[in-house]
């Protein structure tokens, strides 16, 4: 689907202004925190940029389907890494979006209900469960999909996902109606139904499948990391 806001900027704002990036459409407001010499920070203007599609385009209809657009956003955000950058890069990035995540389940509580990508708010403030899960959590679970369906069918599902909802405010069951019939038309009913969608969507703590990101940048960090214990006194 081509870019549905006709302009695009990125408007850097005071140093006052409380979050990394926030996405709206024709326009993203930005930190002046993530302007720094070696562009690490360019994973931010990344996801805000795929906001204008996950987000701006098609909108969750609540809170309790928040995940589908940060989740999203962020597996497109790494998709678009793999492609600029490589496989290593993606795994890395996986890697430790995994482990933040796996800590602030942790931290959080095995059962508590804010580590499910649906929370079921009642009248609890929102916000309390505005953190990394919906983010990583809906990042593993559209990757565990891709997974099970390929990454060109899964291309073609988020092509088209975004054209059937655009301009929509839709909940997660909309996502899995629309993925279910998607991948009967295109003979992956066998790979949809290993999907766990209870233990994904309404299951708290560590994602149900452990995804595994393995790179040799990784494994050189590991080396060195061991090296440092090694001579520790």
């Amino acid at each position: 689907m081509k870019y549905p806001w006709n302009e695009y900027a990125i408007v850097i704002l005071p140093p006052a202004f409380p979050l990394g990036g926030m996405e709206n459409p024709f326009v993203t407001f930005a930190s002046p925190s993530i302007i720094v010499g070696d562009q690490s920070n360019i994973n931010v203007a990344i996801h805000e940029m795929a906001h204008s599609w996950t987000g701006n385009t098609v909108t969750c209809r609540n809170w309790n389907s928040f995940w589908l657009n940060e989740g999203y956003t962020v597996f497109l955000e790494n998709e678009v890494n793999r492609e600029l950058y490589g496989e290593d890069l993606y795994n890395v990035i996986g890697y430790m979006q995994q482990k933040e995540l796996n800590q602030t389940v942790e931290e959080m509580g095995l059962k508590n209900p804010y580590t499910a990508l649906n929370p079921r708010l009642a009248h609890e403030n929102p916000d309390d469960a505005y953190t990394i899960v919906p983010y990583y959590k809906g990042f593993e679970f559209m990757t565990h999909v891709q997974s099970l369906v390929g990454r060109e069918v899964m291309k073609e599902f988020t092509g088209i996902y975004l054209i059937r909802f655009e301009h929509e405010s839709i909940s997660t069951h909309d996502l899995y109606t629309y993925m279910r019939y998607f991948f009967f038309l295109r003979n992956k009913e066998a790979a949809f139904k290993k999907i766990d969608w209870e233990s994904w969507i309404n299951g708290t703590g560590y994602s149900p499948v452990h995804l595994e990101f393995k790179s040799k940048a990784l494994d050189s960090l590991f080396e060195l990391v061991g090296l440092f214990k090694s001579q520790s006194p």
